[in-house]
C-alpha cells in the first residue's frame, strides 16, 4: 500500500507522463500474484510449517533499500515502502 501511494503521489495518472507509473504498477501487481500464488503453494506443501509471513513480512524482517544521494534528496536508508524523514 506504502508503495501505490507514492507511485500515485509521484507521477501524473494520465497522459505520457503516467507510463513510468503505470509500467510500475504491473511491476507491483506481478510481484503480488507472485507472492500470493508462492504463499499457497507453501501452504499445500508444508501447512504444518507455513507461516504467512514467509511472503508478506513483518514490518521488522522487510528488506532495507539504500536512498542514493541525488540533487533534491539525502542519502541513507529506509525501511522499504518508508520515506526518508
Amino acid at each position: 500500500m506504502h508503495e501505490q501511494t507514492g507511485l500515485v503521489n509521484a507521477y501524473p495518472r494520465t497522459g505520457p507522463r503516467a507510463f513510468p507509473a503505470e509500467q510500475l504498477q504491473v511491476a507491483i501487481d506481478a510481484l503480488d500474484a507472485a507472492r500470493s500464488a508462492l504463499e499457497n503453494a507453501v501452504f499445500d506443501e508444508h501447512p504444518e510449517v507455513a507461516e504467512t509471513y514467509d511472503y508478506y513480512p513483518y514490518e521488522e524482517h522487510r528488506a532495507e533499500v539504500v536512498v542514493p544521494e541525488k540533487p533534491g534528496s539525502r542519502p541513507g536508508r529506509v525501511r522499504f515502502g518508508r520515506s526518508v524523514g
